[in-house]
């Protein structure tokens, strides 16, 4: 029987971890659209200081940040670290951080990557968007 050589294995547990972090980020920038338009009008489900503290549970959990921390410079890790970086303002009010949070998430070329039709409900934030 033979052995699959440690170069080998090590190559695999590097493509397998990239894979993973991949799976990790996008799931977590898909929860972070879906927390963001649970709190959109006229859903508005969650209020806006569950709606932020619900979002740094997110960015801040251990699955999120050895993801952030494994997976290369890629446009969907730039968009979760954006994300990671409204939540930690502490400058700014919650309404004003889903604002800056609309900004982030509700980006044509973010849906695109992230294979979501363009008619789709997150294209339609309540909030204008800043230019």
């Amino acid at each position: 029987m033979s052995q699959v050589p440690r170069v080998e294995q090590q190559a695999f547990a590097v493509r397998f971890s990239a894979m993973n972090t991949r799976r990790v980020i996008e799931a977590a920038i898909r929860a972070a659209q879906d927390l963001l338009w649970q709190n959109a009008p006229p859903m508005h489900y969650v209020a806006d200081d569950a709606t932020v503290a619900r979002l740094r549970d997110l960015v801040r959990s251990a699955a999120v940040q050895a993801a952030l921390l494994q997976s290369s410079d890629t446009f969907l890790t730039f968009v979760l670290r954006a994300v990671e970086v409204v939540v930690a303002d502490q400058s700014q009010t919650d309404r004003e951080m889903i604002g800056r949070l609309w900004d982030v998430l509700d980006e044509p070329h973010l849906n695109q990557a992230l294979g979501i039709p363009q008619n789709s409900r997150i294209s339609y934030g309540p909030y204008p968007r800043r230019r």
